[in-house]
């Protein structure tokens, strides 16, 4: 949070979305606020695919990022809480195409004709561990578990990062959702 937008995380974890991201659309139309478009997608359970949104860094020099969205826990009087993955977009301001990020990696694509979710990629295993992966258990739960050992969990959870070209496990599980793997 710090080093992409400024902000120290003690000053805004609670803190309303919409007043630390201050996001629009690629066109500077607002797009964060109360009545959020993705809350309400994620109320009814929509599948909320990633976007790009231009967000505010703290000296208001506006950055564009590509935006994932992980929906975790039930919807409750509370809500849920929702987890946003933002990823800077190497582009520069007049060049808004909606195409691939800058570097011609596109996240959250598996390999070969580049449309896939990477459900075809995971073995049986791989796609275990991911559910488990989404229920919060780490690496020695896992491993636990399922009778393995914890290098051998951390192997296959490499190789779903791998095949599914995400950085890090929630990144993989908002994926694995969104594709409805798990």
């Amino acid at each position: 949070m710090t080093e992409l937008l400024g902000h120290d995380t003690s000053n805004v974890v609670g803190e309303p979305c919409y007043q630390v991201l201050c996001g629009t659309d690629v066109f500077g139309n607002r797009f964060c606020n109360p009545c959020c478009p993705v809350i309400n997608m994620a109320r009814i359970q929509a599948a909320i695919r990633r976007f790009e949104m231009h967000v505010s860094h703290v000296n208001r020099r506006p950055m564009c990022t590509e935006v994932a969205i992980l929906s975790v826990g039930p919807w409750n009087l509370a809500g849920a809480t929702i987890v946003h993955i933002l990823r800077p977009v190497g582009r520069n301001s007049d060049s808004h195409n909606g195409t691939e990020p800058a570097g011609g990696r596109a996240p959250f694509r598996s390999s070969g004709d580049g449309d896939g979710d990477g459900a075809d990629v995971l073995t049986s295993r791989e796609r275990q561990l991911l559910a488990l992966f989404a229920q919060g258990c780490g690496s020695r739960t896992i491993a636990e578990r399922l009778d393995l050992s914890v290098l051998t969990v951390r192997n296959h959870g490499q190789n779903i990062l791998r095949k599914l070209k995400v950085h890090n496990r929630v990144e993989a599980v908002a994926l694995a959702q969104r594709a409805r793997l798990i």
